[in-house]
């Protein structure tokens, strides 16, 4: 994984393990780990949703969005042209690829709109600490025909703006699932003004080239 100090300079490398010990993390010199995150909408402007396999180490069983992995510390995916954020779009597109078997996507395909910063535990264990690229990507539906690694995906949604909140609600209140940390900070931010905005246009929002980090 790549590390990076808290305004997401590059500082060093580590393996997944150690990016996710608690034991490190806990550690009062820990440093955040780059991470992306997808959400990737059809043309009614469904965003799909996943919930992680039981399999997962970190957040099993819970709902997040289309896709969630990390940057690998290699050349193709630290690499930074000549599109804006290039290796964090590779790897974007590499993890598609693993996680639902889409491979029809181009880094020009999909726009960062934010950087957050975020920690959370799992459980006794495991836990993240990641600087977390918000990746926007449009699509029809007939481009998106996929077929879920069941290694990390358990099931799949397609939900609109209208009714996403009502479906994870029903999801947590019935104990079916919960939601990740991650998108639920971004579901309780900027989710909702990015979806009015694709409604609104019909596109993605603008990429934010400022690379501005909330938390």
């Amino acid at each position: 994984l790549i590390l990076v100090d808290e305004q997401d300079n590059v500082i060093g490398n580590c393996s997944k393990k150690d990016g996710h010990l608690r034991s490190v993390l806990d550690q009062p010199n820990a440093t955040p780990h780059r991470a992306f995150s997808v959400f990737l909408f059809n043309e009614k402007h469904e965003l799909l949703l996943q919930r992680r396999s039981s399999h997962k180490i970190t957040f099993p069983n819970m709902w997040t969005n289309t896709c969630c992995s990390h940057p690998l510390y290699n050349d193709d995916e630290l690499a930074t042209g000549p599109i804006p954020f290039q290796g964090i779009k590779t790897a974007a597109i590499r993890r598609m690829g693993y996680e639902l078997n889409l491979s029809n996507f181009e880094e020009s395909e999909m726009n960062m709109v934010q950087k957050i910063l975020y920690k959370a535990n799992t459980d006794q264990t495991w836990a993240e600490y990641e600087l977390d690229y918000i990746l926007f990507a449009k699509k029809p539906a007939d481009q998106i025909i996929f077929k879920a690694n069941e290694n990390e995906i358990s099931h799949t949604e397609f939900v609109d703006r209208e009714n996403i909140l009502d479906f994870l609600e029903s999801e947590v209140n019935t104990g079916k699932s919960q939601i990740t940390p991650w998108f639920n900070m971004i579901l309780q931010t900027k989710l909702f003004e990015w979806w009015d905005h694709l409604n609104k246009t019909g596109e993605v929002p603008a990429e934010d080239t400022s690379g501005n980090i909330i938390d």
